[in-house]
């Protein structure tokens, strides 16, 4: 099985009221961290306070239906979104999905390239490249 692992900087809950940030990526902090602890009323209360016509909200729903299993409805929530702080995190999303749902290896492995082009450190980096030493080596 893929571990799974995902490269945000810290996940850690320090504001009362994460949905009131100005700071999208400290928000995804909070999101994330509400979806690894499984606090599904708190994530179910972020999404429902946050602002839903901003663009990061897309982004926000794509990857709680990652987290919920829900890879079509994350593919679907990522399709138009672009947001060059997450970049990173939609590839990297998409290229799971395209994992969890059994796409062409050929295909997840060209999604995961593009996910690596778009790192901004070697966390990052490595997270992939571990991804892909896994797709090349799990059937032997």
């Amino acid at each position: 099985m893929l571990k799974r692992s995902y490269a945000f900087k810290k996940v850690e809950q320090t504001e009362k009221e994460p949905y009131k940030l100005k700071d999208i990526e400290q928000k995804l902090y909070h999101l994330t961290y509400f979806l690894k602890k499984n606090k599904w009323n708190e994530t179910k209360m972020f999404l429902s306070l946050h602002d839903s016509t901003l663009k990061v909200h897309q982004f926000y729903l794509g990857f709680k239906n990652f987290m919920y299993g829900k890879y079509e409805a994350c593919l679907n929530n990522l399709k138009d979104c672009s947001i060059p702080a997450f970049s990173f995190y939609i590839l990297l999303l998409k290229a799971d999905c395209y994992y969890e749902l059994n796409y062409d290896d050929t295909e997840i492995l060209d999604a995961y390239q593009r996910t690596i082009d778009a790192a901004t450190d070697e966390i990052q980096k490595k997270i992939i490249r571990d991804r892909v030493k896994y797709l090349r080596y799990k059937d032997e």
